[in-house]
């Protein structure tokens, strides 16, 4: 028998085209002159491959919106999806971290090479300055911010040394307390820091820049509700949102 264009067919050539149906059901696909098969193992997206990709997403997101390239649009739909998938705590740990400069001694040298005949510098974590402010116009409740105390605590428990600067702020500052390694954040004292007006962020931008070092990293832990400084300040700044609020800089981490 001949086809429509006239040309011969006959059963093997059914039986390729039956035998190419089978494959494509059941997961190969076929290109050009080859077979690319699929098994059941190579289709399971496990718990692990999961979070590897929400860590790598987390990554470029915050690399990319650093630098201002995702519109705002996209920035809070992002993180109105990505909040419950990736922890706070860890987002935080990971950022006071890496904000700490490491600095290098040669005297001693680094132990760890020198079964090797290498002479290296070894390793010195200069003192952790960390700044925090915290809104107290009402917009975060004891439950949360004794939870970030406790975060805070744990984390600069990895250095050496460190000190701590806290602020209560609403539209202005109302208490200075100051913690290192020898003292503390005592969570109860934070707990009693005064405010309850509306939200301007200025203030703490102002008193760090006007009478204290420059910190390695500000935490401002608020709602995002309030008025921003204009331009962002030569150190890292972290917003600890416990909202959907995108500040117009720095990188934002969701506690809720």
């Amino acid at each position: 028998p001949k086809d429509k264009k006239g040309n011969a067919s006959n059963g093997k050539n059914k039986q390729s085209r039956n035998r190419r149906k089978n494959k494509t059901k059941h997961g190969a696909c076929e290109n050009d002159n080859q077979m690319y098969s699929m098994t059941s193992d190579d289709l399971k997206v496990t718990k692990q491959n999961i979070e590897n990709f929400n860590g790598s997403l987390h990554d470029a997101f915050v690399a990319a919106n650093n630098q201002g390239y995702i519109p705002a649009q996209i920035d809070r739909m992002i993180n109105a999806k990505g909040q419950a998938k990736i922890s706070w705590r860890m987002v935080l740990a990971k950022y006071i971290v890496r904000s700490a400069k490491t600095d290098y001694k040669w005297l001693p040298p680094n132990s760890k090479y020198l079964h090797c005949d290498l002479i290296l510098p070894s390793n010195r974590v200069k003192k952790l300055y960390l700044a925090i402010a915290i809104d107290t116009s009402g917009s975060i409740n004891k439950k949360q911010l004794n939870e970030f105390i406790t975060e805070i605590n744990g984390i600069v428990g990895q250095f050496t040394s460190y000190h701590i600067f806290v602020m209560s702020c609403d539209a202005q500052i109302h208490d200075l307390l100051e913690y290192d390694t020898y003292n503390p954040i005592k969570p109860g004292e934070i707990l009693k820091l005064r405010g309850g007006g509306g939200t301007d962020f200025r203030p703490v931008f102002r008193l760090l820049n006007k009478k204290y070092e420059k910190p390695d990293c500000l935490i401002y832990m608020t709602d995002g509700y309030g008025t921003f400084p204009n331009r962002a300040p030569r150190y890292p700044v972290i917003w600890l949102l416990n909202t959907n609020i995108v500040p117009p800089w720095g990188v934002s981490v969701y506690i809720v």
